[in-house]
Formats: structure tokens, C-alpha cells, sequence
């Protein structure tokens, strides 16, 4: 196929909306990562590519459950006309008994892809691929929070990928991560008397505990700050509080800001 130019993070978030529901109907987790300073207007095969990247999904997907599953971008050179990227793909949780089917597919995509495999074993694979850079570009926020004199953020979540997206999103906004991936920091800081953060993230999980939410709540109130529930699955985004915002997992750029977008509205 032909590569085209394409806006890469509108079309990886249209490939993401539908893995997350076969992690849902295979009771797993995708977790995402595509820091957003890279160039989000390259022209490549994001056809083949993208199928190639669904297989591997797949190869994973529909044979464990329970497992955190990660798609990482990895921008490994830069030039004034092209890019070149590794993609891992990884598990938690390594496949018992591997589809040689999936496998077949993944390498017959790659290759109309002009991609190629580095790596790849029962929990983990990295293939690489180059894509030209357009002479498109694009407006890389759709919230403006330049003027923001608190910029402290906490973070507490059960996966380290996912602090790490959420980081690099939050750095591109000018947002600063406070301490780390823990709930003991985060609780430590809202309970401060002089420190107020901006907005905590916070795996959905947690604020099923009644108690904690309450008194999370509390201090919300005493200081102002946007909650983001971080939410894996639809289960653990039902029934959170109207004031409490929903990021979903996987997630890229333009779902990240326009969940925090609409925490600043609440």
C-alpha cells in the first residue's frame, strides 16, 4: 500500500477506542505510550502497520487474562525528513502456549508495511519502522493552562507505564509530577497544610474504597484540586462521583487533554 501522510495520533486513538473493548471482552488491560513531543504528522503505511500492531495485540489478548499489556513508541532518530521509531509491545504475563497464526500474521503485515521484527518471544515484542516527516503541523494542545501558577500534580496508580504516560502528558502541558507512583505521597501531600496540587490522578480502584474517597473528597473541597480516575475497564468507571473526571485506559494525546479539559470545566 501506498504510504500516505497522516495525523498518527488521531489514527492510533481510532485503533486504540476498539482494543479497548476486546481487553474488555478478554478481561485485560491495554496500557499506551506516545510522548507527545514527537511529530504527529508523518506519512507511512499506517494500514499494514496498524493491522501488524493489532495482531500482536491479539497474540496476546486471546490467549491470557488479567495481564497488563503496553505499546510503547520509541523514538530512536530524528532527522529534518524522517523518523525512526521501535514499538514495543510487552505483556506481564508471558503467553503459555503461543498462536503460530497470530505470529504468521503479524510478520505478513510487517512486511507490507516495510516494517521489520527486532525482537520477539512469548512476552514481549519490538519491530521498527521509519516514517517521512510532513509539512503539516499541528496545534499540540487543545487546553491552554499557560497562565496556571499551580502546576503540582500527584499521581497514584497500580502500573508504572501508565505513570510514565501520564507523565510525559503532563510535562508537554507544563505540568509538574510531584514524588512518586505511590497513594502514601499522594495522601502525604493533599494532606498538607501548605502544599495544594492542581489535579491528582488516581487508579479508579482506589476510589471504589468508600472511606478513601470520602476522604479524598474532604480535601477537595478544602483545596480545590481536579480528580482524574484513572479507569482500565467500564466496571471501574461506573458509579464515581460527578465531580470526579474519567481517563480511560489506553489513552493517547488528544483523549488525555480532553479528559483534563473537562475536569477544568467541572
Amino acid at each position: 500500500m501506498k504510504d500516505k501522510p497522516i495525523d498518527i495520533i488521531n489514527r492510533i486513538e481510532i485503533f486504540l477506542s476498539a482494543l479497548y473493548q476486546d481487553a474488555q471482552d478478554t478481561k485485560n488491560y491495554i496500557n499506551f505510550s506516545y510522548d507527545p513531543s514527537y511529530p504527529r504528522f508523518l506519512q507511512f503505511d499506517a494500514a499494514n502497520l496498524i493491522k501488524a500492531l493489532e495482531y500482536i495485540c491479539k497474540f496476546f489478548l486471546y490467549s491470557t487474562k488479567h495481564s497488563d499489556i503496553s505499546i510503547i513508541f520509541l523514538l530512536k532518530n530524528y532527522s529534518p525528513k524522517s523518523v525512526h521509531f521501535e514499538i514495543k509491545i510487552k505483556s506481564n504475563h508471558c503467553v503459555i502456549k503461543p498462536s503460530q497464526y497470530y505470529v504468521s500474521k503479524i510478520n505478513e503485515y510487517l512486511k507490507k508495511a516495510n516494517a521489520h521484527m527486532l525482537k520477539h518471544n512469548d512476552g514481549e515484542f519490538i519491530i521498527s519502522f521509519s516514517a517521512a516527516l510532513t509539512s503539516d503541523r499541528a496545534k499540540q494542545t487543545q487546553i491552554n493552562i499557560k497562565n496556571q501558577t499551580n502546576t503540582n500534580v500527584l499521581i497514584a496508580c497500580n502500573d508504572d507505564a501508565v505513570f510514565d504516560a501520564i507523565s510525559a502528558q503532563l510535562n508537554f502541558l507544563g505540568l509538574k509530577v510531584v514524588g512518586k507512583n505511590d497513594l502514601n505521597n499522594l495522601m502525604r501531600h493533599i494532606k498538607d497544610s501548605i502544599f495544594t496540587p492542581f489535579a491528582i490522578f488516581i487508579d479508579s480502584g482506589i476510589l471504589k474504597n468508600q472511606t478513601k474517597l470520602q476522604e479524598i473528597l474532604e480535601f477537595k473541597k478544602l483545596k480545590n484540586f481536579r480528580i482524574m480516575a484513572i479507569c482500565q475497564n467500564d466496571e471501574l468507571a461506573n458509579n464515581l462521583p460527578a465531580n470526579v473526571a474519567i481517563l480511560k485506559q489506553p489513552f493517547g494525546t488528544d483523549n488525555f487533554q480532553l479528559a483534563l479539559k473537562k475536569s477544568l470545566e467541572q
